[in-house]
């Protein structure tokens, strides 16, 4: 049983090539990918170390935030369920959402870059973790009290640390933004007369803005945002279980100011922007993990059903951290069925954007048993109870536009189960509805997404979709996609809905997008129509497409497109 498996990103192989001789020579039986013998089965060789190990140490590089280092995530999410995780943070910048609500409440040690680590007081700290057999880290958001804030704490203190909890690796702009508010709020609640409260004292007014992170045991540090390409001074706490501990101290043993609290949130979800209101949600999940009843009922059930649609994403983005583990995960799916199976309008919407957006990509299955459910709700007008799942949908596809990470989401999942229930409908709900829902959803996704939108879903993702485990999936998903279009191509339908016209005219979207130089890189609309060309059932579906690809693609494109399932489609069509 070897001592520590290493979980790291592939593009960071030599840096972490003499950590592990430094480790190996430390007398520590270290285990990582190199390790596999040729010709043996990747995935499971992983699986095997990662279970025997003791420990898993996770290196957390700005590599790993890319696409391709899904696996890593997957690595840290089975770390963290067997209590295992020690996580390893390389140089300033922010985590995706995903992989902080695993590291979140564990000691975390920071390090500039790999050699730093090597040398440094981390390393020392991985090999004391294996000569005392201490315990990596704990588990959820610890409630022993801390040492702060105390009876003489001031407001402003406070404010600041409590916005710093809730909005950490925030731009410092934006957390002082939400400390002043806080900061009015809690000073209405001592003197609510403005008139009678005491004055600051003026030594106050010039204590520097350093002297006040201090305070509160924060630090600066610089990070470029990844959509306007400029650097923003962030600001955290020097230990990345404060903040956690912090939040849950003051809901679980500050009752006087909760309420403050929770109107001050409120705020903040309705205000925020983007970016911010995904630390707010990252927080308040962890804080869910270790109060989930208080906290569910007096914050994220209540967001569930508010109209603001951005305080709707927030309570999404909290509930699916809170079920990171799966301890939670059963207790979210009920909740899920119950509004599922509630003749409510606003709670059949509830269930559709959390079983279709953050919280159902946490859970197998939630999406599609939610579709069906509701598909098969009480509700008395089925032509609203349609409109409230598409619009749930809109919803999903609608808050994706917003977001730099898609940690969080697995929209190309959310298709392929979509796609699955056309292909499969059942028996206790409207035949159409799959095939509706199914086109609602492609309707909505541009042919290629912006560039600086990761998080939002296109054709494109669909044709070069890579699965969570890291390995391409896209062939599976794009052919089940193509053969579920290629069948709404063939249904004339009926009156009010023709997924014939539907399916068309998405296609013509596309078509209309302004074309792109892409050289060697895969264009979506072609490889997508060669995949609906082969699953075409007769030669006149054949020729339909075609038809409808000539006025984009030239001759030899589309003679590329048809060469080589020709005879396969000739055949069929005779038979």
């Amino acid at each position: 049983m070897p001592d520590l498996f290493i979980s790291y990103s592939s593009r960071d192989r030599e840096q972490i090539r003499p950590i592990v001789t430094a480790l190996q020579a430390a007398g520590i039986d270290v285990w990582w990918d190199q390790m596999i013998i040729e010709g043996a089965d990747w995935s499971h060789e992983i699986e095997k170390a990662l279970d025997a190990s003791r420990q898993a140490v996770a290196f957390i590089s700005r590599n790993v935030m890319h696409s391709e280092a899904w696996h890593v995530l997957a690595e840290i999410a089975r770390a963290h369920r067997s209590q295992k995780l020690v996580p390893i943070k390389i140089g300033e910048f922010t985590m995706t959402l995903a992989i902080e609500g695993y590291v979140l409440g564990r000691q975390m040690v920071f390090a500039a870059d790999f050699d730093t680590f090597r040398t440094g007081v981390g390393f020392t700290r991985i090999c004391r973790l294996f000569a005392t057999e201490a315990p990596a880290g704990g588990q959820g958001v610890s409630r022993a009290s801390l040492d702060w804030p105390t009876e003489d704490t001031r407001p402003s203190e406070l404010a600041l640390a409590l916005a710093l909890a809730v909005a950490e690796s925030a731009p410092l702009s934006t957390v002082t933004d939400f400390a002043q508010d806080l900061e009015r709020r809690l000073n209405a609640l001592i003197e609510p007369d403005p008139s009678k409260a005491a004055k600051p004292q003026f030594g106050l007014f010039l204590q520097s803005r350093t002297r006040q992170l201090e305070l509160v045991r924060a630090v600066r540090y610089r990070e470029r945002h990844r959509r306007l390409d400029v650097e923003l001074e962030c600001v955290r706490f020097d230990d990345p279980t404060h903040g956690a501990q912090l939040l849950a101290q003051v809901w679980n043993e500050l009752d006087g100011i909760r309420p403050t609290v929770v109107e001050w949130l409120d705020h903040l979800t309705h205000t925020a922007n983007a970016d911010a209101r995904q630390r707010i949600a990252l927080m308040i999940g962890i804080l869910a993990r270790a109060d989930f009843a208080s906290v569910f009922d007096e914050l994220i059930y209540r967001w569930i059903r508010d109209d603001h649609p951005a305080t709707r994403d927030v309570a999404d983005m909290a509930l699916s951290v809170a079920v990171f583990g799966d301890s939670l995960q059963s207790t979210a799916r009920e909740i899920v069925r119950d509004f599922a199976r509630s003749s409510n309008a606003i709670q059949l919407r509830a269930a559709v954007e959390l079983a279709c957006g953050y919280t159902g990509s946490r859970i197998k299955g939630l999406a599609l048993e939610t579709l069906k459910a509701v598909g098969q709700s009480k509700h008395s007008n089925f032509a609203a109870l349609i409109d409230i799942m598409g619009k749930a949908i809109e919803f999903m596809v609608a808050a994706s536009l917003t977001t730099d990470d898609a940690s969080l989401f697995d929209w190309v999942q959310l298709i392929d189960d979509l796609s699955e229930w056309v292909s499969a409908p059942d028996q206790k709900t409207p035949q159409r509805l799959p095939m509706y829902l199914f086109l609602r959803l492609l309707a909505l996704l541009p042919l290629r997404a912006p560039p600086d939108v990761a998080g939002l879903l296109s054709l494109d993702a669909i044709v070069n979709y890579h699965g969570r485990n890291g390995q391409r999936a896209s062939v599976s998903v794009l052919q089940t996609t193509a053969r579920v279009f290629e069948s709404a191509l063939r249904d004339a339908g009926e009156e009010g809905f023709s997924p014939r016209a539907v399916a068309t005219d998405i296609l013509r979207s596309w078509m209309d997008e302004e074309p792109e130089e892409t050289g060697d890189v895969v264009d979506p609309l072609l490889e997508f129509s060669r995949e609906v060309y082969r699953a075409c059932k007769t030669p006149r579906d054949c020729d339909r497409l075609v038809f409808a690809l000539r006025r984009n693609y030239r001759r030899e494109q589309i003679a590329d497109l048809t060469v080589k399932p020709t005879m396969d489609i000739v055949a069929r069509g005779q038979a």
